[in-house]
């Protein structure tokens, strides 16, 4: 096995201290609300990570390939940025109480800038097996198309607070959807399917409701014809009938 230099070998050390942190933040929480246990269960136990490989690339920079199981915390630093090869990220915040919501789901392509260990307590968390290309913020520096991308980063996230910030629960539902359709959105023959896994209860923590609350939504959705779903089980897709509703700005 090679030697892992010394920078490598602290990132990763710093890297397990969060993750440690993380979680003994969440274990205290669990105790303060033993309905919790059970989620606390779901996410320790989850797929860790899987394989790390360094990647050199054509511009003579090597950047750092992880690869996380399906629910799995991903551990970061705020002095990376990460960028989506494979697979769907959750950002999420968890409540002193346990509570969790839905801040938004990123695919292929997408970037993520991790947020700093404080009271806001955001986490990623592997929504589907992901691999992810992990930058050091000074080589990100030199990407030619960093700007606009991270421009289009901050769009999603003031379009995703406009959602949820709508007066209607079933205003913010749909517009919740139309935001995930247009980043995970394909042709169907009914309309523009959601390709990306979504429960009720995932749902419902976007918008601020009950999983109850968002059943009866979204069955008023498709009596009004805008919404009906495609699959069963785990292949179960949400597609919208009226893909013009899928263009949120101008």
């Amino acid at each position: 096995m090679p030697k892992m230099g010394l920078t490598e070998s602290a990132k990763r050390v710093t890297l397990f201290h969060q993750l440690r942190k993380n979680l003994n933040y969440i274990r205290r929480i669990a105790l303060c609300n033993p309905s919790y246990h059970r989620k606390l269960d779901d996410m320790t136990h989850a797929s860790p990570l899987i394989a790390t490989m360094p990647t050199p690339l054509s511009n003579g920079m090597v950047v750092t390939r992880r690869t996380y199981g399906r629910g799995a915390l991903i551990p970061t630093t705020p002095d990376l940025l990460l960028q989506v090869e494979e697979g769907v990220v959750a950002q999420v915040v968890i409540h002193s109480d346990g509570a969790e919501v839905l801040l938004g789901l990123h695919g292929p392509g997408q970037l993520l800038t991790p947020h700093p260990a404080d009271s806001c307590f955001l986490n990623l968390q592997a929504h589907t097996d992901v691999r992810l290309v992990i930058y050091p913020w000074q080589q990100a520096l030199q990407l030619p198309d960093l700007p606009a991308r991270l421009r289009t980063r901050l769009w999603q996230q003031e379009a995703w607070a406009a959602m949820q910030a709508r007066p209607y629960l079933d205003e913010r539902l749909l517009g919740v959807l139309t935001l995930l359709a247009e980043q995970f959105g394909r042709p169907d023959p009914q309309g523009l399917l959601i390709d990306v896994r979504l429960t009720h209860a995932q749902l419902a923590t976007a918008i601020g409701a009950t999983r109850t609350t968002v059943t009866r939504l979204l069955g008023t959705l498709r009596q009004r014809a805008l919404l009906t779903t495609v699959g069963e089980g785990q292949e179960e897709r949400f597609c919208l009938l009226n893909p013009s509703l899928a263009h949120h700005h101008p």
